[in-house]
């Protein structure tokens, strides 16, 4: 059976489609390769004359990471849930990790707490952590009396006995 133009209908959508498109990203990477370093320099030059711009996507892309770690780090420790371990609130938004047994702030100040996401990815979940809400995480806080203080050490709250018992300075 012979073509002709009038029978290219009979044809499908992608047919051809498919190998010309790995051709071109194939001439694609070959021709990159071979120019690399004048894509460098163009992009580089772009970047500087275009510095907010550049920002913006830069910001884009790292919010975009960012919430791809989290919502791995919670899926893994929500055991697919991607819910509050005490009350089941299901709302990302106001969903944190919790160092089970206290000490979240001396772990984050080791490897830098806005990559602790990252951090528990690349290490391979390790345990004593759990996901809260936030309304659980400060009870919890509360409860346990994990409050630090601006060096990172934790201090017991006073009861209501120690801080009548306290002197009072005047000014």
């Amino acid at each position: 059976m012979t073509l002709f133009n009038s029978d290219i209908s009979l044809l499908p959508a992608s047919f051809g489609h498919d190998i010309a498109e790995e051709e071109r990203k194939r001439k694609h990477r070959e021709y990159y390769e071979a120019h690399k370093e004048q894509y460098k320099a163009t992009n580089e030059r772009w970047r500087l004359s275009h510095s907010l711009e550049w920002k913006a996507i830069e910001s884009k892309r790292n919010k975009k990471r960012y919430r791809e770690y989290q919502r791995r780090v919670f899926f893994h420790y929500s055991n697919g849930t991607m819910r509050c371990v005490s009350c089941g609130f299901d709302d990302i938004r106001a969903l944190s990790i919790d160092h089970i047994n206290g000490g979240g702030e001396e772990e984050r100040r080791k490897h830098g707490g806005s990559h602790e996401y990252l951090w528990l990815i690349n290490h391979k979940f390790p345990s004593g952590i759990q996901i809260l809400c936030m309304n659980c995480q400060f009870i919890k806080r509360h409860e346990e009396n994990e409050f630090p203080n601006q060096n990172g050490m934790n201090k017991l709250l006073l009861t209501p006995k120690q801080l009548k018992s306290r002197q009072t300075i005047n000014f």
